[in-house]
């Protein structure tokens, strides 16, 4: 073979192998760095779930805490273990007074358990909802 042959195709088959080599060397980099990132992200998630569920297990503690004080579900307690009330009746409108109490009473705790995440927050919910038993001495904590 001449050297005008060999050239042009040595010249082909050296364009080929260093196209290929930067293809190559171009997708294993770029693999990495999307595998890094995928990783990253789902530590981050995987934080961000943990500390989700640790919040919401002290506020279940807190909460758990906050009923088995609270003199009202104390008193719900003792008016359900009289067994004087059937189902029937303690879901009834009158009744249901009770436990719209203990909704507020509720909702009182956990905003009194809430740190403000900024000054520019709206007044307590329990203010809003249910004003004039906000200061009332059967609602406060103990």
């Amino acid at each position: 073979m001449s050297l005008k042959i060999k050239l042009p195709f040595m010249i082909s088959v050296l364009v080929v192998l260093v196209l290929l080599g930067a293809t190559t060397t171009s997708y294993m980099i770029s693999s990495d760095v999307v595998v890094r990132k995928s990783k990253d992200e789902m530590n981050v998630m995987a934080d961000r779930l943990g500390e989700g569920l640790w919040t919401a297990m002290q506020l279940q503690q807190q909460l758990s805490h906050a009923i088995s004080v609270h003199n009202t579900f104390k008193e719900l307690l003792k008016l359900r273990d009289t067994n004087e009330m059937t189902d029937e009746t303690f879901c009834t409108d009158s009744q249901m007074v009770i436990v719209t109490l203990i909704g507020v009473a509720l909702a009182i705790m956990v905003e009194q358990s809430r740190v403000p995440a900024s000054p520019r927050k709206s007044p307590a919910i329990s203010s809003r909802i249910w004003p004039n038993r906000l200061h009332d001495s059967r609602w406060s904590k103990g």
